[in-house]
């Protein structure tokens, strides 16, 4: 979708948890494309889920990291279908395989690939802005 252009983002107050951290936040970003993603991050949420929606205008497609699957509706279906149903598959994989991804670029004496600090610097300035302008929007 593009490098973010601008961040808004609200941490609402709550005391649930007895830790100092943002136990919610709402972040909404305007990428260079104009697209316009919303995320919401919470801790305390009962039952827990990993989930987010795509939605464009000739459908959406949904994913959920707690229970994998892969659902989407496009237009002119009547109901969603399932894109990819991974009951079997083991949750920390994709962790495992990107520690592994990385760990061969170190020892091929890699400097740059993708999950080297170049690459983080986009994210990084999206945290950044996000915690340090909350409540204001802020130009990248």
């Amino acid at each position: 979708m593009g490098k973010v252009q601008e961040v808004y983002s609200v941490y609402p107050e709550n005391k649930t948890l007895p830790v100092e951290v943002d136990t919610v936040a709402d972040l909404m970003t305007r990428h260079d494309s104009g697209v316009v993603s919303q995320i919401h991050l919470d801790y305390i949420q009962r039952p827990f889920h990993r989930s987010g929606i795509i939605s464009g205008e000739k459908g959406w497609i949904r994913y959920d990291l707690a229970n994998p699957r892969v659902m989407a509706q496009f237009a002119g279906e009547n109901t969603p279908r399932c894109l990819w149903d991974g009951a079997e598959y083991d949750v920390n994989q994709q962790y495992l395989d990107e520690m592994d991804t990385f760990l061969n670029y170190v020892r091929e004496g890699r400097v740059r690939h993708p999950f080297d600090a170049w690459h983080a610097t986009q994210s990084l300035a999206v945290a950044d802005a996000a915690l340090n302008f909350q409540g204001h929007g802020i130009m990248l």
